[in-house]
């Protein structure tokens, strides 16, 4: 059962890489809240939004996106647990009072990167993001990839200009 959990999620995010959403940078909610307001087939949308990240951000959609069977709740409710349960919480102050700052600053970028190597077995891995950021507010979702591993994060932005950072969900390639 985890190794179909486990394949199911992997898919999901080779699909966000593979349908055309990775050329943008940056996904808010409200790009989603648009083009569900235009349109809300959700099918539709599911080819350009990974709608786990979008439920994670704000759980408004989340009975109808579970009802499209296009993510199990089963899924989302493994990536709040993650967030909800995570006892290290990394975090540094960033002098930024929006969150798309960090990910432009390579200064903030390499904090970031020192914060979450503290969490890895290997320390000096080639680690990228794999765009987009999913983002709302000054909340985000971020995929960071390296060789063998994909780790999901969820950052928080206070109004002090600190981030928190918390790991997700992570996926080891053998």
């Amino acid at each position: 059962m985890k190794k179909l959990i486990h394949l199911s999620i992997i898919a999901i995010l080779l699909m966000s890489c593979s349908t055309g959403i990775s050329q943008k940078k940056f996904i808010s909610y409200q790009d989603f809240e648009l083009a569900y307001n235009k349109n809300p087939d959700l099918m539709k949308l599911n080819l350009y939004f990974n709608l786990l990240n979008i439920m994670v951000l704000d759980s408004t959609k989340k009975q109808l996106i579970i009802k499209s069977q296009l993510v199990s709740e089963d899924y989302y409710n493994d990536f709040i647990y993650g967030i909800k349960t995570h006892k290290y919480t990394m975090g540094f102050k960033t002098g930024v009072k929006n969150i798309k700052e960090i990910f432009t600053s390579t200064v903030l970028m390499n904090k970031v990167f020192n914060c979450i190597s503290d969490t890895l077995t290997q320390k000096q891995l080639n680690k990228q993001i794999n765009y987009p950021i999913y983002i709302k507010d000054n909340v985000a979702i971020v995929t960071i990839e390296a060789k063998n591993f994909t780790d999901i994060y969820y950052f928080k932005l206070n109004k002090y200009g600190i981030l928190q950072i918390k790991w997700i969900y992570g996926i080891i390639a053998d």
